[in-house]
């Protein structure tokens, strides 16, 4: 029973470590896509005693993932139980991948901290996740800084700080929320008491 549960367990780490190759070397951002999921389904191994062993922490930073990816990289996420922290700073997801994100993250549990550093994500992706923390009760570290993130997309996240009782760190340096965004954040953060750190740097 032992040498399976060891052999299982060499295989799926296997099957991780191809899958990451694949995904850091290949040029066919389809099939790189279609092995990201596939290793993130695989998020459960087993050890050498048939217990479940997890990755805790997955860090796809400056690797060129677009938005196809990242819809990929949500389906994932509503199905996983074990990832705590997503680190996807430095790539191309966009409105429409930070959206399906958002998306999967009312069905997620167990994700905690969310990188979205450098993403080109603007006000509808800003929105699409303010909306998704309304819902999740998991998150405690968002970072969407370095975006392009406007007045409107501050005003909804302001909107969500008055509702969510979960999230602590909130990373919103290096944009431009004008005016209008930064008193709504101001104002949202009489009525939150669980926010710890609200990050608004801007050199």
């Amino acid at each position: 029973h032992h040498r399976a549960a060891g052999f299982e367990s060499f295989v799926h780490a296997a099957l991780a470590v191809f899958c990451l190759a694949v995904f850091f070397f290949s040029s066919r951002r389809r099939h790189t896509s279609s092995c990201l999921v596939s290793w993130a389904r695989r998020c459960v191994i087993r050890d050498n005693m048939g217990e479940p062993s997890k990755y805790l922490v997955l860090d796809l930073s400056m690797n060129r993932i677009d938005a196809r990816a990242a819809e990929l990289l949500a389906q994932a996420l509503r199905h996983n139980t074990n990832l705590e922290e997503l680190r996807l700073v430095g790539n191309e997801i966009g409105n429409v991948g930070a959206k399906a994100l958002a998306e999967a993250l009312p069905h997620n549990t167990t994700l905690t901290t969310l990188n979205l550093w450098k993403n080109q994500i603007g006000d509808g992706g800003a929105e699409a996740l303010a909306e998704a923390l309304h819902r999740n009760t998991a998150l405690s570290t968002l970072e969407l800084g370095w975006n392009e993130i406007g007045e409107g997309g501050a005003k909804a996240l302001a909107e969500a700080l008055r509702h969510n009782t979960t999230l602590e760190t909130l990373d919103l340096c290096e944009m431009e929320l004008g005016e209008g965004g930064e008193k709504a954040l101001a104002e949202a953060l009489r009525h939150n008491t669980n926010l710890q750190t609200l990050k608004l740097l801007y050199w």
